[in-house]
């Protein structure tokens, strides 16, 4: 009998020592999952002037191929939450406010063209890699050629003294926009080689671009694939060019609120998904033409098994 009492006693202290098996498989908590489905919609940040990102369209809404990839998160988040309506909401930002509004809560990601950095992660978290970008250089096609050949790093055309690159530099002015990377990159390089070039920031690509139409700019720095977009659809873009070469190799993202593990992975789960589908590539094809081998390995490695 005592030998049962005894058994009795350590089987009742051992259950209560262990936690309970519904507190051992409890979920993670989202905070951003929790206030869409208070207020039922979700808010998205977008650059006006990022197309082919990010832009507003003629009728006033956001479109773009980070739009649309947003579009398919609200689709994600709307089907987990199991609401039968998600109102989803478009909010305009600039450079100088995208990341604080993400971090604050005014909006819950940002669909823009935007690059995973160390620096910026203090401040947001980051999604799947959703573009292979990198910097360009937009000019005049009446720019000098050996403006144009020094950018592409080719020997010159003509005779040239040794100095005449470091002379012809300084006496350009560059613009990028303020708070990208092109910014930080120019500077850093400007640095570098001691150059006292002129660096004009301006507030978006479409002041960019007018600087150098009115010839107040020499060079425009920014995103490859939106200064190719822009030259295709700015009326005097016959005026203008994009060199061939890539400044930077830099993976876009979206930037989403830090610390909210749970929500992440949705968006991930939701980006992995569409990479390696017909509709991922259609999306694609929609806003850059036809992928390239590099561009379809960049999507395969930056897709994730379940």
């Amino acid at each position: 009998m005592q030998r049962i009492r005894s058994t009795a006693c350590a089987i009742a202290c051992l259950a209560i020592a262990l936690p309970a098996p519904a507190q051992q498989a409890a979920a993670p908590t989202s905070s951003t999952l929790a206030r869409i489905k208070q207020g039922g919609r979700i808010r998205f940040g977008y650059q006006p002037d990022a197309r082919p990102f990010s832009f507003r369209d003629p009728s006033g809404n956001a479109a773009g191929f980070s739009v649309a990839l947003c579009q398919k998160v609200a689709d994600a988040v709307k089907a987990q939450l199991g609401l039968p309506t998600l109102n989803v909401e478009w909010v305009p930002l600039g450079a100088a406010d995208r990341f604080a509004a993400v971090r604050t809560g005014k909006v819950d990601a940002f669909c823009g063209a935007d690059t995973d950095t160390w620096s910026r992660r203090e401040e947001v978290a980051f999604s799947l890699p959703v573009f292979p970008g990198g910097i360009g250089a937009l000019l005049r096609k009446d720019a000098p050629d050996r403006l144009t050949e020094i950018l592409n790093q080719k020997p010159p055309s003509s005779p040239t003294w040794r100095a005449s690159a470091g002379q012809l530099l300084q006496a350009q002015t560059f613009s990028v926009i303020k708070g990208t990377t092109a910014e930080t990159w120019l500077a850093g390089k400007l640095n570098q080689f001691k150059l006292a070039t002129k660096m004009t920031p301006v507030t978006t690509y479409e002041d960019g671009i007018a600087e150098v139409l009115q010839r107040r700019s020499s060079v425009f720095f920014g995103d490859r694939a939106i200064l190719l977009d822009a030259i295709a659809h700015n009326p005097k873009g016959k005026e203008l060019a994009v060199l061939d070469r890539y400044f930077t190799y830099e993976a876009f993202a979206l930037p989403l609120p830090r610390g909210d593990e749970t929500f992440d992975n949705l968006v991930g789960r939701t980006l992995s998904g569409l990479y390696p589908t017909p509709e991922g590539r259609a999306l694609y094809v929609q806003w850059f033409g036809e992928p390239t081998a590099e561009v379809e390995n960049f999507y395969r490695w930056n897709t994730r098994p379940e």
